[in-house]
């Protein structure tokens, strides 16, 4: 039997003919499910070192600071501003980035961010102003390491799902371990090399970003068929499966004519468009069409996965496709578009969310930057011995995010909870450095604030998630990054500004304490919020149900 063309007899489809067409189309079209393990291991450990690499420079920035001012003979706050940049401008960046990394892909946009990043730190060597250290070491080193460090996190989420929480901790800790090993490291290269000598092989090592990237290989490519036991086709069931995946995605292509009859017959126009499942097939491999792609927890967790009966239905559920009179302009700008969606700020609990992680940002990077200087300059400690402060900051930074991620697992512990005492407490420690006159009472700081700032930052998505809801974690991401990196970029500089005029890092320390342990209480009642901002939204909803209702009387003469 052949396959008729339109004014032609309709071919007729056997029953189980239209089931196997089914499980091919369920199969062909489908997004891929994560392994949960094998090559996301791999890619895991690639996201660690990626991690390590980028963290590890723009938290270990102090180590080349005051080579910088003697060289350039700028201001403190000047010369903090570059070290500022760097991380500054990632967080900006970061919505931009994901949108590249929708379009082209995480492994090519962290490869070209590595050579970005090597080349402009290597370029910052022969910087002959601090305004041109700024430029290269700052602004397009801050590119380069934005285009490396969210392609690393979202594919750790896109290769696991339950075991996310586990996979994302040990991916983060590279921020840990950088700072504990770049600080020695940045010292030793300082000493031996001068900071010229040192940027030029942080450039070279930044080039091992290349080989990450290349792991992240993307998901479409590891997951095999899940139906591969299915007997052959036959051409008619080739063309019919085809046609059936036509019309059964019609945002994505047009029908064409193409006629389903109410007895399974199917009627094909020789000229149909067979296209749409192959661009939907690449729309579904994308990272950004879930919504839970930054979540760092296990998905299993979530209201939306224990709503579905297994995982492949809660992967459906959360997709986010484009619509089929989208342009390829607007579809390119989906990531960018959904992350800047500024009518997010008209929600209380997401301000609240947004102020208190800009204000922690605002002091998060001075005492990565002035607890050595503290160190160096009023305990007389020498500069390597004192990058070892940063080192114990970093190395329990790691253990940390560890800790935290094994915490998101367990659901009798209270993560908000964790979350703003953690930001209290890193705060109030920041306020009394001043007090603080010895080599062994700044270690202990440095051990206490890295403990706690890294459970802050490593449980900011789940929080997120919820108090808005999965789907607003990737909106809620775009402009926290915003706000974040705008605080990152005033945040040392301030305190630079401060310790020159009052000559004294009592200010400097005391202000940036006070502005982290702020964000953790202005984060308190947040919950509450979230309650009031609910009910009033199902109270409005009501009301306009019950306006839709109301039937329009008649007037009686």
């Amino acid at each position: 039997m052949t396959i008729k063309e339109e004014e032609k007899e309709p071919t007729s489809l056997k029953s189980n003919d239209v089931e196997q067409v089914d499980l091919e189309l369920e199969d062909e079209l489908s997004p891929p499910l994560p392994p949960d393990g094998g090559w996301g291991w791999v890619v895991t450990i690639a996201s660690f070192l990626t991690n390590l690499i980028v963290d590890g420079v723009c938290y270990t920035f102090s180590v080349i600071y005051n080579d910088l001012l003697e060289h350039f003979e700028a201001g403190k706050a000047e010369t903090a501003l570059v070290g500022a940049l760097v991380p500054g401008v990632y967080l900006l960046v970061g919505p931009i980035v994901g949108a590249l990394a929708n379009k082209f892909g995480c492994r090519i946009v962290a490869v070209i961010g590595s050579v970005i990043a090597a080349v402009f730190f290597v370029l910052s060597a022969f910087s002959s102003s601090i305004v041109m250290m700024q430029l290269t070491y700052g602004v397009l080193g801050g590119v380069g390491f934005g285009l490396m460090y969210l392609p690393s996190i979202v594919m750790v989420g896109h290769y696991f799902d339950k075991r996310r929480a586990l996979a994302t901790g040990i991916a983060v800790c590279g921020s840990g371990m950088g700072t504990f090993v770049f600080a020695p490291l940045g010292s030793y290269l300082v000493r031996e090399y001068g900071w010229k000598g040192c940027n030029v092989i942080i450039g070279a090592i930044i080039l091992n970003g290349i080989a990450f990237g290349a792991i992240y290989r993307p998901l479409e490519d590891n997951i095999p068929s899940r139906n591969k036991k299915l007997p052959p086709k036959s051409r008619i069931m080739e063309s019919i499966a085809e046609e059936k995946k036509r019309i059964r995605q019609l945002s994505v292509g047009s029908s064409n004519g193409a006629v389903i009859t109410s007895d399974n017959e199917i009627i094909v126009n020789s000229s149909s468009q067979l296209g749409a499942s192959a661009e939907l097939k690449k729309e579904l491999a994308k990272p950004f069409t879930r919504s839970d792609v930054l979540y760092t927890g296990s998905v299993t967790n979530l209201p939306e996965y224990k709503s579905q009966k297994d995982m492949a239905s809660y992967v459906q559920s959360i997709l986010s496709l484009p619509k089929g009179e989208d342009s390829r302009i607007r579809r390119s700008l989906k990531v960018i578009l959904e992350m800047f969606d500024f009518s997010l700020l008209k929600s209380g609990t997401f301000l609240v969310l947004a102020a208190s992680g800009t204000l922690v940002f605002l002091g998060l990077y001075t005492p990565f930057v002035y607890v050595s200087q503290k160190a160096i300059t009023q305990l007389g400690v020498n500069p390597e011995k004192a990058s070892l402060i940063l080192s114990v900051l970093g190395i329990c930074n790691t253990v940390s995010r560890i800790l935290a991620g094994w915490l998101a697992d367990r659901r009798w512990i209270d993560l908000l909870v964790i979350h703003n005492v953690a930001a209290i407490l890193a705060g109030a420690a920041t306020a009394i450095v001043p007090l603080l006159n010895s080599y062994e009472s700044l270690c202990v700081y440095a051990a206490f604030f890295g403990v706690n700032i890294a459970a802050f930052i490593a449980l900011r998505s789940i929080v997120f998630v919820e108090m808005l809801g999965l789907k607003k974690l990737n909106n809620a991401f775009g402009l926290t990054s915003l706000f974040q990196g705008i605080a990152v970029l005033i945040g040392s500089p301030l305190s630079g500004a401060l310790l020159e005029k009052t000559g004294s890092y009592t200010i400097s320390f005391v202000v940036c304490g006070a502005l982290i342990a702020l964000g953790g209480i202005i984060c308190l009642p947040v919950r509450k919020v979230a309650a009031c901002e609910q009910a009033r939204e199902e109270r409005e909803k009501e009301k306009r149900g019950i306006y839709k209702k109301t039937p329009t009387k008649e007037l009686q003469v």
